[in-house]
């Protein structure tokens, strides 16, 4: 980056420009430049979280979007992201719960609504298929 070197806001809008462009590897190395030039930019965080799980590693994701909310519980984003882990390890309460905090803080989340009522049909069809 020629101009601004220093604009952690500039590397994770590259970033994010390459992973729409699935180039995740690139995408990765700027969510982390950005990271490492403003250690509490909660979306770079988010970001780099997106990247890794898409790379197969979803603990390591999970860790980004804790480090997103925590340094932004605002972040709807990270709590759809973070619901959408917890749904792949099972954990449907959890995911439910996170799904449902994206909601709140952005009530048109169109993907959240939808992750929430696949969450809750699973929900019933477990319970249906256990005698629950």
């Amino acid at each position: 980056m020629k101009l601004r070197p220093k604009d952690a806001g500039i590397w994770n809008n590259k970033g994010s420009t390459l992973y729409s462009l699935y180039k995740d590897k690139e995408a990765l190395k700027c969510f982390k430049r950005a990271i490492e030039i403003e250690p509490k930019h909660a979306e770079a965080w988010n970001n780099k979280g997106k990247v890794i799980s898409m790379l197969g590693k979803p603990k390591e994701a999970l860790v980004c979007y804790n480090e997103a909310i925590r340094l932004k519980p605002g972040i709807a984003n990270a709590w759809y992201n973070k619901g959408i882990i917890m749904n792949e390890f099972g954990r449907s309460s959890e995911a439910l719960s996170c799904v449902e905090k994206a909601i709140k803080i952005k009530s048109d989340f169109t993907e959240a609504v939808k992750l929430k009522q696949l969450i809750l049909l699973l929900e019933v069809t477990v319970a249906e298929k256990t005698g629950i």
